[in-house]
């Protein structure tokens, strides 16, 4: 998200040291909730760690939604290890697979699965989880006018400098 709309405004790599530290806190919080649901879980089964899935499914899919993540988090530091220089023939791919595809499904499986858990959590009453989509709405909106602003930008700057 930070790296998308705050590029081009803090050109001189500010950008990416925000970038950067947004990333491992993310990672961190996202490991730590991790290893938390097995920990959690570990007395209510028979093999501690397994996680016990009920039979209406909510569970299991917040587990997997959950595994998705996780990997997801894990390889997209390790892909921007071996990127290769900004001005590299094949620096399109690095983009595409870091910021698009890894970046975007990752923000979103995380939107879905936090919603996810606070219905899990939640019995009847669903306060929380309609500030939550309220707050999920105001991002997307957010980031549609964003991505607005951005393309309406480059349209309108000389060819030399889109």
């Amino acid at each position: 998200f930070f790296a998308s709309w705050m590029k081009p405004t803090l050109p001189n790599g500010e950008w990416f040291q925000v970038h950067r530290a947004f990333m491992i806190a993310s990672l961190f919080t996202g490991v730590v909730g991790f290893v938390f649901a097995f920990i959690a879980n570990a007395k209510n089964t028979e093999v501690a760690g397994i996680i016990n899935f009920n039979p209406d499914g909510v569970n299991t899919t917040h587990f997997a939604f959950g595994w998705i993540i996780i990997v997801l988090q894990v390889a997209n530091p390790i892909i921007a290890i071996f990127r290769c220089a900004p001005t590299g023939e094949r620096r399109w791919i690095f983009n595409l697979l870091h910021g698009h595809v890894i970046g975007i499904a990752a923000e979103i499986l995380a939107f879905v699965n936090i919603g996810i858990g606070i219905s899990l959590i939640e019995s009847g009453d669903y306060k929380a989880l309609w500030v939550y989509t309220i707050f999920v709405v105001f991002v997307l909106i957010v980031q549609a006018l964003l991505f607005i602003i951005y393309t309406v930008n480059a349209y309108n700057a000389p060819k030399a400098d889109r």
